[in-house]
């Protein structure tokens, strides 16, 4: 099985593209902003480095979030419309899935930093069996775990694509998984 992985959920464009669980092509650049205009580069880039072109694709991964929210919607977008105009599956994969290498198969809570600064500062975690998520996202105090009780989550596309393989399209679906509402404001009004 070929697969794309893709992953913009934080700030970069990290791609991988794998056969069979083998790594052919990997790619990050850090960037926090401007991932729609590099990703389509990026992926023609990873793809042509690994020899193969989209129409070999079988599959393609994309980390869902939670991260940066238009990182979140552009990597989603860019997988679910590559998958529709291939006709190929696009699997979705949370940050704190894609956060744990493949090898951690125990039960296990990862956590991630959530995007507050102190003295609020906040962790996405996320209880995983046999590497994938069993409960859903949600964002704790600081305070509320032992730092010994938790893994660590850095997501990587590589990792997304590797868990990716035996997944159902049904049951893990490229849709964004945000811990918490965007946090927009309304413009001021002019008495």
């Amino acid at each position: 099985m070929l697969i794309l992985a893709i992953n913009t959920a934080l700030a970069a464009c990290d791609l991988a593209v794998l056969r069979e669980g083998a790594v052919l092509s990997e790619r990050q650049e850090t960037m926090a902003r401007g991932q729609d205009g590099r990703l389509p580069i990026l992926t023609q880039n990873v793809l042509e480095e690994a020899g193969v072109s989209l129409a070999e694709l079988d599959r393609i991964a994309i980390v869902t979030g939670p991260g940066s929210f238009t990182g979140i919607r552009i990597g989603v977008a860019f997988a679910r419309g590559l998958a529709l105009a291939l006709d190929i599956p696009a699997i979705g994969m949370t940050s704190l899935e894609a956060g744990l290498p493949p090898t951690i198969t125990s039960p296990a809570r990862a956590v991630m930093a959530a995007q507050k600064r102190p003295p609020d500062r906040t962790w996405w975690t996320q209880e995983l069996q046999h590497g994938l998520g069993v409960t859903d996202i949600i964002e704790v105090a600081e305070d509320s775990f032992e730092m010994g009780e938790v893994e660590i989550a850095a997501p990587r596309a590589l990792w997304a694509g590797i868990k990716a393989v035996p997944l159902s399209p049904n049951a893990f679906k490229p849709v964004p998984a945000y811990a918490r509402a965007p946090e927009i404001h309304k413009p001021r009004t002019k008495p």
